[in-house]
């Protein structure tokens, strides 16, 4: 079974300098708006805040170079469709994938269609635990 998602209609989690969870579609995001802006200030000032409340996440939260690398691979062909799974919660909602789709996003733009296979299948981060129906890119 597929689904087709807009990629302006995914949402995204993110940390507000409080720590407090906040959605927000994606191109409201620090990822995207680092490089919309052209400012990796904003990406490295989320990332800094993110760690900051989630310290066990520092590991697996990439730099600001290496999210500027991540893009230019992004743009050469998609890197990353076969190598690691987008992965949607049934609302939309990115559970992994922000840095990825943030790129594309970037580079393709607002009325980019993805094509995510649904599955039921256990997704577990150092932080949160979920079992639902989830889409895989």
């Amino acid at each position: 079974m597929s689904d087709h998602v807009l990629i302006s209609n995914i949402k995204v989690m993110n940390l507000n300098c409080e720590g407090i969870p906040c959605e927000a579609l994606l191109e409201e995001g620090p990822m995207y708006r680092a490089l919309l802006e052209k400012d990796m200030k904003i990406y490295d000032d989320y990332r800094n805040n993110y760690i900051k409340f989630c310290p066990d996440m520092e590991k697996f939260v990439i730099g600001s170079e290496e999210y500027e690398r991540l893009v230019r691979s992004v743009a050469n062909r998609f890197y990353f469709i076969k190598n690691r799974p987008i992965v949607l919660s049934m609302d939309d909602a990115i559970m992994d994938g922000q840095h990825r789709l943030s790129s594309l996003l970037f580079l393709y733009g607002k009325e980019l269609v993805l094509r995510f296979r649904v599955e039921k299948m256990i997704y577990e981060h150092p932080n949160h635990y979920v079992e639902s129906r989830l889409r895989t890119h």
